[in-house]
């Protein structure tokens, strides 16, 4: 069906704009459809991180980024899109996170064809594996403050990996000016996010093996690209707020590394079980049909998938929130090497018109269902805003209002709410929530009561 249309580049260009502008429209809907939550209230305050002004000049962005290096963490670029989001509002933030959503899969597909054909099947195919396999899907895409530290950091490092695998070419381009763009590349994409950007140096050390194995030398901008995550991966893990703000987390939870090894595995099994078995399955069939090149490309992603995972024992814990990051490498893992198989099955058969409008029914499911629970979560936001609105306006400084719930039964729990309602506004005063959000509407206190739907 999809795929007949390649015969006629116009059909076939336009097809490829109305996929990418659905994914896009129902981003910006679902985004549009989020309230502020949780820390978003902290950072839409576009405060100076550790003093309680706000940022009115660059100096101010520039002491912020400063504060948090040295009291909370290394993580500068990061919290540089949080001042971003503080100055162009909500609105702008979510169209510029709609777009990045769709640039992230674009990449994961790019990654995953290299050279072969332009397939919106596959396309399609990427989309629905990161639907239905990253846990706390909304914390990831759709929450503000998750997508800052796991959808936009994943920019930079998939550009870089896209540029390691487009090199696997034998016919890649070099040059001083591409060594120096990937060494500034490089230190963008290892100073991002700890289990994320430890896959830069782990991914370029692993092709430049490849590289010195397969294509019988090793590119300089390899070389440079490795250098430069290094660099930036070092700026990351050093920071002195990495270890005060450990200390002060082991003080409240301390896992010790046997009990993070094996709960991690657990995850493990649980999300990326299938797609493990897919590898595998994939695997022995690369192997037996001597596509060793696909083998290998395929396995340097399924590596640095692992270590994504398990560096996080290095960590006081591991929320699931950061295995979008590893479900993510893993999709690429097996899509390298299901491409060896899908690319045996012509263009115009049936089998691939079937799994791809099988992929878009299932895909519409699971877009109008988090629509629909987010939509819920929108109108109590709304509630709960005039509700704390009103009460300010007739001098109430100490307010209550109810809780996030849901009604809505169906929910496959892919909207932002979904595992923070523990950090949300709560029932208990001096939860530090309640303050936030208190100190964001400008009164005395906000205490969250239970809806009366939900009390037994």
């Amino acid at each position: 069906m999809f795929e007949n249309f390649r015969d006629n580049k116009r059909q076939h260009t336009i097809l490829w704009c109305v996929v990418v502008l659905v994914f896009f429209a129902v981003l910006l809907v679902i985004n549009n459809l989020t309230p502020l939550i949780a820390d978003d209230f902290y950072y839409r305050r576009n405060l100076v991180y550790g003093e309680n002004t706000p940022v009115r000049s660059l100096g101010d962005v520039v002491r912020s980024a400063q504060n948090v290096y040295v009291y909370n963490s290394g993580r500068v670029l990061t919290h540089l899109m949080y001042h971003l989001f503080g100055t162009i509002g909500k609105g702008a933030f979510n169209l510029l996170n709609s777009v990045s959503y769709v640039v992230v899969t674009f990449f994961l597909y790019s990654i995953i064809r290299n050279k072969g054909r332009h397939s919106i099947v596959l396309y399609v195919l990427v989309n629905l594996s990161i639907w239905m396999f990253t846990p706390e899907l909304g914390q990831d895409i759709f929450w503000l403050s998750g997508t800052i530290n796991y959808l936009l950091p994943m920019l930079p490092v998939l550009g870089m990996l896209f540029i390691y695998r487009r090199g696997s070419r034998k016919d890649a381009p070099g040059g001083l000016l591409k060594c120096i763009a990937l060494f500034v590349l490089g230190v963008i994409a290892g100073w991002q996010l700890e289990n994320l950007s430890i896959v830069v140096p782990v991914t370029a050390f692993l092709y430049i093996i490849y590289f010195k194995r397969v294509n019988k030398r090793v590119p300089g901008w390899s070389i440079f690209g490795l250098a430069g995550s290094v660099c930036g991966y070092a700026l990351l893990i050093l920071a002195p707020g990495n270890f005060k703000r450990y200390d002060m987390a082991t003080q409240s939870v301390s896992l010790s590394v046997p009990f993070k090894f094996a709960m991690i595995t657990y995850y493990w099994i649980v999300f990326a079980g299938i797609l493990t078995i897919i590898f595998v399955v994939s695997a022995i069939y690369c192997v037996r049909r001597k596509r060793k090149e696909a083998f290998l490309q395929g396995l340097v992603f399924a590596v640095a998938a692992i270590v994504s995972a398990y560096c996080m024992m290095g960590a006081p814990t591991s929320p699931e929130r950061t295995w979008f990051i590893t479900i993510s490498l893993m999709i690429i893992a097996d899509g390298i090497l299901l491409g060896e198989f899908f690319e045996e099955i012509p263009s115009s058969s049936s089998v691939k018109a079937a799994v791809c409008l099988g992929s878009l029914i299932i895909l519409g499911a699971m877009a109008a269902d988090t629509m629909l629970s987010t939509y819920e979560i929108h109108q109590q936001f709304t509630e709960r805003e005039q509700m704390i609105v009103t009460a300010k306006k007739n001098g109430i400084a100490d307010i209550q209002v109810p809780v996030y719930g849901h009604k809505y039964p169906l929910k496959a729990n892919r909207d932002a709410l979904y595992g923070l309602r523990d950090v949300e506004l709560g029932t208990d005063p001096p939860n530090s929530f309640n303050v936030i959000i208190a100190e964001y509407y400008g009164v005395n206190s906000i205490t969250g009561i239970e809806r009366p739907e939900e009390i037994d």
